[in-house]
């Protein structure tokens, strides 16, 4: 599905850049640009700017760069359409669809969300203000849950009234069934599916509503929790309730604690650890895993501890590698929940977090605490213990380190501890087979093709002066001050330059591209990798040198190089050929002196321009 051409457009050029991104940092005008802390990542000196007239940003930091459609995608979790559709909404545009089928779609699912957006609006007064919920608010209190915070999160009550809800909506059969707040029984009547149940209000990433999760008062029968079944706008397997509220906490982080229930994401946050999520009644999926990574890499399980072991080992060390995340564990006490712990030690649940160990050390840590080692058989079984969790692992060097962490705790001989290491190990030997199949970096990182990474040649740390590209020195100052212009002002270098000046061919490449578009985001958009990321680092820092300036000073390494070229030529009739290399000299020192020359810049450049495009090619 596409969005109409003209309405693309209009939303991308009619969006204010700066005010989209002053809603997720404070930016302040420095010249022609805007700059600030950066919303992807932590720092404390700003290294974010904005170019507000292209509608770009870049952050010299950790290289986050992209226009105002690309800034919502990644802070909001959207696709493309649906970054457009989110500014649309902003700008008040009415957006026109390549595929009508899939616009109505999209209205469709807003259509669900808006009747759902009801029901949690009335379940929540229900909670606040009806008799019937006297039980389920004397509950919530000894939770710990005040009116502000029943409040904040919006929990509700669903009445012990099998068509309540029905009632009160007075839906179409469809639109009551498709939004997942009921279901039509055998007599063709609409049925609550939540009653007598607490209710949790569960959003997508966006916040638009989608769901509930229902729990049940102590004491009565049935599940103790329940959710909203998959409809049109509700799929478990891929919603994480509380990321709409916690997206800004966890990209500020680069962190995101995952739980098992709602009340352990609002203890989180009670605890002052505003970056938890939990999943809905579901284990957590690689649909949760690739929506989570678009915020932050290191995931933290707040999981019990029976089941973040074993059976989710296999999963977890997959997605190590193949979304390149930190897992890690926190280690809370035996017995102890989140929400409960909020109450009564919630510096102690914040510490958990901050401590938390990474998944392969929680687990062999776990299986070395519970051992018996006072003695060498028991030393010996707490050894052959661990190492069947290590050897899970599907990457040798880390098994390796592990393996002499297990020899050091039970005071073996690390021989010994490889050695059995190295042993298959009859009920999980078919996983390290398979595991040591697969290959690493030459180095032992990470993804192996590099793409992590952390030398300095691939950091821009300040001014655009100071660019340098990857394994190379730096290139003439006098080129970049040229390329920049090229970004914002391609009309007045380029009555002065062309791209044969220029000594890095790179740079003139990337020049030549400017001058023919005349429009940076059409350069971005055919350069590649690195070059896309200088472009991007050159849209957003300032250009107010003055054009004749840098071209006289472009025009003058050239006639330098030129210089030192032909002297470098053998004489081959010595007579015939010094008086030419005088003559050719004499030139070469007048035009760099008309270079310097304020009153005869502006010709003799235009001479130069005219000398160099009109100069017979070489042929090799």
């Amino acid at each position: 599905m596409g969005i109409l051409d003209e309405d693309l457009e209009r939303v991308r050029n009619e969006s204010d850049i700066v005010q989209v991104i002053s809603g997720y940092t404070q930016l302040r005008r420095v010249g022609t640009r805007f700059t600030g802390l950066c919303p992807f990542h932590n720092e404390r000196s700003g290294s974010f700017s904005v170019n507000a007239e292209q509608n770009l940003y870049y952050c010299f930091g950790c290289h986050a760069k992209g226009d105002v459609i690309t800034f919502v995608r990644e802070k909001e979790g959207l696709d493309f359409v649906g970054a457009v559709e989110w500014l649309a909404q902003k700008l008040g545009i009415e957006l026109r669809y390549t595929q009508a089928g899939q616009g109505r779609e999209r209205k469709r699912r807003s259509e669900l969300q808006d009747l759902i957006g009801r029901a949690a609006h009335w379940y929540h007064k229900l909670l606040l203000d009806s008799p019937d919920a006297a039980a389920a608010r004397s509950y919530l209190r000894t939770r710990g849950f005040t009116g502000d915070l029943v409040r904040d999160f919006q929990i509700g009550w669903a009445p012990d009234d099998w068509d309540a809800l029905a009632r009160y909506l007075n839906a179409s059969n469809r639109d009551f069934v498709d939004s997942g707040l009921g279901l039509v029984n055998r007599r063709n009547r609409q049925q609550d599916w939540f009653r007598g149940r607490i209710l949790f209000p569960i959003a997508d990433v966006q916040g638009h509503p989608i769901g509930f999760g229902g729990r049940l008062l102590p004491g009565a029968e049935g599940a103790k929790y329940i959710n909203s079944k998959d409809s049109v706008v509700y799929n478990k397997s891929a919603v994480l309730y509380g990321l709409d509220r916690a997206k800004s906490s966890i990209v500020n982080a680069a962190e995101v604690v995952i739980c098992e229930g709602y009340t352990d994401v609002i203890g989180y946050h009670l605890a002052g650890v505003p970056r938890a999520v939990a999943t809905c009644g579901t284990a957590l999926t690689e649909e949760h895993v690739r929506l989570l990574t678009k915020f932050a890499n290191r995931v933290v399980l707040s999981f019990d501890s029976d089941k973040a072991g074993q059976n989710a080992a296999a999963r977890f060390y997959e997605w190590e590698r193949k979304y390149n995340l930190d897992v890690r564990v926190v280690d809370l006490p035996d017995g102890a929940d989140p929400g409960d712990l909020a109450l009564t030690d919630p510096k102690r649940l914040a510490d958990t977090v901050a401590a938390a160990r990474p998944f392969l050390e929680f687990r062999v840590n776990r299986v070395l605490g519970a051992a018996m080692t006072d003695t060498v058989e028991g030393r010996a079984r707490a050894a052959e213990a661990a190492l069947d969790v290590v050897s899970e692992h599907p990457d040798p060097l880390v098994q390796d380190a592990y393996a002499l962490q297990i020899a050091d705790h039970t005071r073996m001989a690390p021989e010994t501890i490889r050695a059995m290491l190295a042993t298959p190990r009859p009920h999980v030997g078919s996983q390290r087979r398979s595991a040591r199949s697969v290959p690493n970096s030459p180095d032992g990182r990470w993804p192996p093709d590099g793409s992590v990474r952390t030398d300095q040649a691939s950091r821009v740390a300040g001014p655009v002066g100071a660019v340098r590209l990857p394994g190379q020195t730096r290139p003439p100052a006098a080129e970049i001050a040229a390329l920049q212009l090229a970004v914002h002002a391609p009309d007045g270098i380029g009555r002065y330059v062309v791209a044969d000046v220029f000594s890095n061919d790179r740079l003139a490449e990337l020049f030549a591209l400017l001058i023919d578009h005349g429009d940076v985001t059409a350069a971005i958009a055919q350069a590649d990798g690195e070059d896309a990321d200088l472009l991007y680092r050159l849209a957003v820092g300032s250009a107010d040198t003055d054009p004749l300036d840098v071209a006289c000073r472009l025009w003058t390494r050239f006639i330098e190089a030129q210089r030192h070229d032909r002297l470098r030529r053998p004489l081959e009739g010595f007579e015939a050929e010094s008086s030419e290399l005088v003559a050719e000299m004499r030139w070469f020192q007048e035009t760099l002196e008309a270079l310097q020359d304020p009153g005869s810049q502006e010709v003799t450049v235009g001479e130069l321009l005219a000398w160099v495009t009109t100069a017979p090619k070489e042929v090799d």
